[in-house]
Parts: C-alpha cells; sequence; structure tokens
C-alpha cells in the first residue's frame, strides 16, 4: 500500500532537508567564524609574548650589571692593588650598560640615567683614592710648619740677642 500523500511527504522532506542543511551550515560556519578569528588574536597575543619576553631578558641583563657594579662600587674602597681591578670591572659593567643607553624608550632613558650615575661616582671614588693620601700629607705639612715656627723663633731669638 502505497501513502495516498507520498508527493507531499517527498516535498516536506525535501524542504525539511534543505532547511536542515542550511540550519545546519550556518551553525558551520559561525564556529568557523569563532575559531578562526581568535586564531589571528593568537598571532598577536603570541608576537606580544615574545616582545615582552624579550623585554624581560633584556631587564634582568641590565639588572645584573646593575647589582654587579653596585657589588663592586661597595668593594672599590680597599687598598690601592685592587682598586685598579675593581675600576675595571665597573668600567666593564658600564660599559655593558651603554648598549642599552642607546634605546629611546623609557628604558633606554633610565639606563642612560644609570650609565651617568655610574660614570660620576666611578669618578668621584678616582678623586677619593687620589686623595687618600691627603691627611699623611697635610701631616707632614704640619710638622714642616712647627719645625718652620721653631726656626723662626730661634732666629728671632738669636737676632735679640
Amino acid at each position: 500500500m502505497k501513502p495516498i500523500n507520498s508527493k507531499e511527504r517527498k516535498i516536506a522532506f525535501i524542504k525539511f532537508t534543505g532547511l536542515f542543511t542550511v540550519v545546519v551550515a550556518l551553525v558551520v560556519i559561525a564556529v568557523f567564524c569563532n575559531f578562526s578569528i581568535p586564531s589571528e588574536e593568537i598571532k598577536v597575543l603570541r608576537n606580544m609574548n615574545q616582545r615582552l619576553t624579550s623585554q624581560v631578558a633584556l631587564q634582568e641583563e641590565i639588572m645584573r650589571l646593575s647589582d654587579s657594579t653596585q657589588a663592586e662600587f661597595v668593594r672599590i674602597d680597599q687598598p690601592d692593588q685592587l682598586f685598579k681591578i675593581v675600576e675595571g670591572k665597573i668600567s666593564d659593567n658600564i660599559n655593558g650598560l651603554q648598549k642599552f643607553a642607546n634605546d629611546s624608550s623609557l628604558q633606554g632613558k633610565i639606563v642612560k640615567n644609570m650609565h651617568t650615575t655610574y660614570i660620576g661616582w666611578l669618578k668621584d671614588k678616582k678623586a677619593l683614592q687620589e686623595n687618600s693620601d691627603m691627611p699623611k700629607e697635610l701631616q707632614k705639612v704640619k710638622e714642616e710648619l712647627k719645625e718652620t715656627k721653631e726656626a723662626l723663633r730661634d732666629c728671632k731669638n738669636d737676632a735679640k740677642d
């Protein structure tokens, strides 16, 4: 037995299949768009992550140089023979910072200020090291002055007699 409304059923089935295909296609397109757009965002985020990772690496290197330089400044007050060695290490660290100071970003400006400060500190420490014999020289001058005063006093006493 053949159903009486088989034509209508076929048409309804074709309409249903067509509508079902359209709806499934819309869902697939929506899912595809949802996943394809974030892939672009993921690329952007990966680039940002790489850039930030490289900045962190640079900042760690800057901090290592800065910490090393500050530690050497503490050691620089040692006797003369060590002064030249420590001064060389400080100069190497300052030169290492110089390559970061050429950047025009905020980080570059900060490193440039650190570089300038360290150079000033090194010059001041050199001047202090060069003038470290001043108390000894001052004592010698005081002794010479005392001897000269005594000699002058003796001369005055001889002139009176």
